[in-house]
């Protein structure tokens, strides 16, 4: 969203009020700033108003006045304007970086600290402390602060880096947002889409494939190119084999890219920007459609990596993909595109980072596995973004592959007769196709423990009572099937699946009420009483530390999951830890601590706790009420109202 502050709509508020020509004394006795700072302001406020048809003229020896040439647009301009109060003014420390790199990042010239405390409302105290924050994001991209007395500081460095660090941080990853909701301006919203719909034509011409984000992404990097070649900032070199990228078909859709987009926009590009649009394509999973084999498409290398990465899954986490011929496609790509992209210095935002990390736990361990091993291999720390966007590979093949709980075998006991029992039957596999498999149907008179042992029961669904001791639950429903019966047997499931995890939670390893004041002390104290307990083995605490430094636990809502960075347990086990106060988990508030250890190969656990832990975590009153319990009993009963299905 675009940053306004309240001074530009009361500035802009006066010259409504005032047909009349307005000086600078007068503006600034009414907005109490100095008649620098109003010349400045009407700056800015041309700037946002001249696109809309409007425009503050300055009259020789008077003032200034408001001129609006398009009525229409001006209304459009002044209804969205005004929708914005005082709180639009940066006051979060993430909002205030974001504005001073805005204008770092955006200006032609050096920007003095005074001008930027006077913009955010802070002291110039606040605003060194700003830029300690400011100068760490800048780091990764090869860029620095350069600072010039009398004069300000601005942003130095190349190029790409520049380019690369304002897509990252002053950028939607919509194209569709509406120009006044993007915090730097490209050349307008119509720029935009003949970008989108020239990038489109040509790889359709060249019959290949990107998806919708690599094509957003794609389209906002020439967008912001466009703004900069407008500006006359110009890439003037590459550290790179300029031939390698010139052999490959992605030189050859760039080429093509820029030439319509020279007749269609009327702008000039150099031979740098052909190679500039080349890289960004050869960071993504670009196919071309009808290709042969898995290896003839990924090359040899990054099959081979591929191969590893499933291979070591399987050992590590017990999970066998190497069948899933779609998974490999789809992952090995993605791996071809990170190789590509870390070659070239290119980097990604995932926005979809949080969600997949709290929604996809056990997708985003897998993946971190997979990241572990391309990090060895090309010599580089693999990012979070990166990560998250292999999870979502995982997390499909995950679900494609249905390899979590098995159905629970049902025997159907039904007292009126083969027609009613099959119509029952065919009730409750409609309603539970993937949590009930009914094994068999049978009378009351021929129920026997024995057969449900024999035939690996895990319940009965009856219409009768039933009067005789059986080593498994019943469930009793009526022979018309309703709502009260689905009810009753899924009650009767949630019984099953908490008789599952309770063996898993410890009660003797649930800690309430600490007064830890971080993360290091609260996880200390977990893995030191798990240790004592005969549970993990010497180094278990190092191994959770070693996780939480590739990725935080904290997962949103209070809650932090800290766990070793592989299996070492010979045992599942989960632990808990409340505290009196909140502390800080990385980016992250937490209140509620569960240390969750599986024991080596037990897939099925490990997916069965997360699934407990995500329900729990989604659910804020059950967060509140096991935060606030005072009791471990009262605790654990809290904890397994919670459905893992």
């Amino acid at each position: 969203m675009l940053k306004v502050h309240r001074r530009l709509l009361d500035l802009l508020n006066q010259f409504l009020k005032n047909e009349s020509v307005l000086n600078r004394s007068i503006l600034s006795k009414a907005l109490g700033v100095s008649t620098k700072t109003i010349q400045k302001d009407i700056k800015e406020l041309n700037d946002l108003m001249k696109p809309y048809g409007a425009e503050v003229e300055s009259r020789r020896g008077n003032g200034y006045k408001l001129r609006i040439d398009d009525k229409e647009k001006f209304r459009r301009f002044h209804q969205y304007f005004f929708q914005f109060d005082s709180s639009r003014i940066p006051s979060t420390q993430e909002e205030r970086i974001t504005y001073v790199l805005t204008k770092l990042l955006t200006g032609k010239s050096y920007i003095k600290l005074e001008e930027l405390a006077e913009d955010l409302y802070v002291s110039k105290s606040t605003v060194h402390l700003l830029m300690k924050d400011v100068t760490d994001l800048l780091l990764p991209y090869n860029l620095t602060i350069e600072r010039r007395p009398y004069h300000g500081i601005r942003v130095k460095g190349d190029e790409i880096s520049l380019r690369s660090c304002i897509s990252q941080y002053l950028l939607p990853r919509d194209v569709h947002v509406p120009l006044l909701e993007n915090e730097y301006e490209l050349e307008g919203i119509s720029d935009l889409h003949i970008i989108r719909d020239t990038v489109l034509k040509c790889i359709e011409e060249t019959n290949v494939y990107l998806s919708d984000l690599e094509l957003d992404n794609l389209v906002i990097h020439i967008a912001i190119a466009i703004r900069r070649l407008k500006e006359q900032h110009y890439i003037r070199s590459f550290q790179l084999d300029l031939q390698e990228i010139v052999e490959n078909q992605e030189y050859e859709i760039a080429k093509n890219i820029i030439g319509y987009l020279e007749k269609v926009l009327h702008i000039s590009f150099p031979e740098e920007e052909i190679f500039y649009v080349a890289i960004h394509l050869l960071g993504t999973n670009i196919t071309t459609r009808g290709l042969g084999s898995l290896q003839d498409v990924l090359g040899e290398p990054v099959y081979s990596i591929l191969e590893e990465i499933l291979q070591t899954v399987r050992h590590r986490m017990g999970v066998n993909f190497k069948q899933d011929r779609e998974l490999m496609f789809g992952l090995g790509l993605h791996i071809k595109a990170v190789m590509n992209r870390i070659k070239y210095g290119l980097n990604i935002r995932n926005p979809l980072l949080k969600e997949i990390k709290t929604s996809y736990p056990y997708a985003f361990e897998l993946a971190l596995t997979a990241s572990d091993i391309l990090s060895r291999h090309l010599d580089t720390p693999i990012n979070e973004d990166e990560t998250g966007y292999l999870a979502i590979h995982f997390g499909v093949a995950l679900n494609r592959s249905k390899d979590t709980r098995p159905p629970r075998r049902c025997l159907l006991v039904c007292a009126s007769g083969f027609g009613s029992a099959q119509l029952l039957k065919n009730k409750i596999h409609e309603t539970f196709k993937d949590e009930i498999e009914i094994v068999g149907v049978t009378g009351y008179y021929q129920l026997s423990g024995e057969d449900i042992a024999r035939q690996n029961i895990d319940l009965v669904v009856s219409t009768v009572n039933i009067s005789v001791p059986l080593p498994v639950p019943v469930i009793k429903v009526h022979s018309i099937f309703d709502k009260q019966d689905v009810k009753a047997i899924r009650e009767g499931l949630f019984i099953e699946i908490r008789n599952d995890v309770k063996p898993y939670i410890r009660e003797d390893l649930i800690f309430l009420q600490h007064e830890d004041s971080s993360k290091e002390e609260v996880i200390r104290l977990l893995c030191d009483r798990a240790y004592q307990s005969g549970l993990v083995p010497e180094g278990f605490y190092d191994a959770v530390i070693e996780r939480e430094e590739v990725s935080s636990t904290a997962l949103g809502h209070s809650v932090a999951v800290p766990h070793p960075i592989r299996p070492l347990s010979d045992q599942t086990f989960i632990s808990f830890c409340t505290l009196k106060k909140p502390i800080q988990w990385k980016d992250q508030q937490v209140q509620l601590i569960a240390l969750l250890s599986v024991k080596h190969g037990n897939t099925q656990d490990l997916q069965m706790l997360y699934d407990l832990l995500y329900n729990m975590m989604n659910n804020a009153e059950t967060v509140h009420q096991l935060v606030k319990a005072e009791s471990v009993k009262n605790f654990v009963n809290i904890l397994l109202k919670t459905s893992v299905r």
